[in-house]
């Protein structure tokens, strides 16, 4: 089916999820590009804490993840983890779910550093979980107080 096709043929309720989807995404790859990863937490951060989340959970974090999947293949050049776990994070939160934005850390076969970010709600991966065992979650990007193993 062509993407048109099976874009017409979801829900009214799927549709609105996934054009927010290509936003957030859209945005996130912006704010990524024109200012610091600390200044973009802190704005992700308010955001999601803002009053504008729906505390009935319009969305269930299962389709959250489907349509920045779907969104991600058309809103990003490359399958980039950032932007998607950025607007993951954004997504559940407006939609009530408390989730945690992880970046993590490893050295490839070469030595070289390689990083990676996925979204966790309740210790379960949402977003990102491909390789993600080999890579060791850095203390600043999860909540003061919580630790996190690789």
């Amino acid at each position: 089916m062509r993407p048109l096709a099976k874009f017409a043929s979801l829900s009214p309720g799927e549709k609105t999820l996934l054009i927010q989807a290509c936003f957030a995404l859209a945005s996130a790859r912006i704010g990524l590009w024109v200012m610091p990863w600390g200044r973009l937490r802190r704005r992700l951060d308010r955001r999601v804490e803002s009053g504008s989340a729906r505390p009935d959970g319009s969305h269930s974090p299962e389709r959250i993840v489907w349509a920045v999947r779907i969104a991600s293949n058309y809103v990003t050049p490359r399958r980039s983890c950032l932007p998607r776990a950025v607007a993951t994070k954004y997504l559940l939160g407006r939609n009530g779910h408390d989730a945690d934005l992880v970046i993590g850390v490893a050295h490839n076969a070469f030595g070289k550093l390689r990083a990676h970010a996925w979204v966790e709600k309740e210790g379960t991966v949402l977003i990102g979980e491909e390789e993600r065992d080999s890579f060791t979650a850095l203390e600043d990007s999860q909540r003061p107080g919580q630790a996190r193993r690789s």
